[in-house]
């Protein structure tokens, strides 16, 4: 199963990207762009110009794999965020094994507002 859901707007998986190297992991997943002009048209986040994209960069592995939280406290050693022309900061847990990406938590827009954001692939 793939999924890429902000909120209760599922956007698809267009691409998955996952880089280790040195230990550390750099993960990519955009959505699917067709599905993204369908998802927005009409809904709460008809504002969006641009698909979004996820992504983590050189996060820590730990015997290949990655099971961690992304927070506040990461953020200062680590860059992870939704991007949309701007970048959102998320927080969650991010698992990383068997070639399957998942995230579950949430997305902060700009002006306070915050939707849950679920993301499950398999590159």
């Amino acid at each position: 199963m793939s999924t890429f859901r902000i909120g209760d707007i599922e956007f698809g998986i267009g691409s998955v990207e996952a880089e280790n190297k040195n230990d550390t992991v750099t993960i990519g997943i955009t959505t699917d762009d067709e599905k993204f002009e369908k998802a927005i048209s009409g809904t709460k986040f008809d504002w969006f110009e641009f698909p979004p994209t996820f992504y983590v960069i050189g996060l820590p592995l730990e015997n290949g794999n990655l099971n961690i939280e992304l927070d506040d406290d990461l953020s200062e050693g680590y860059e992870f965020a939704l991007i949309m022309m701007e970048h959102y900061p998320v927080r969650g847990r991010l698992t990383y094994q068997h070639h399957t990406i998942y995230f579950s938590g949430a997305v902060d827009f700009l002006g306070g507002e915050s939707y849950q954001l679920e993301i499950e692939a398999t590159y």
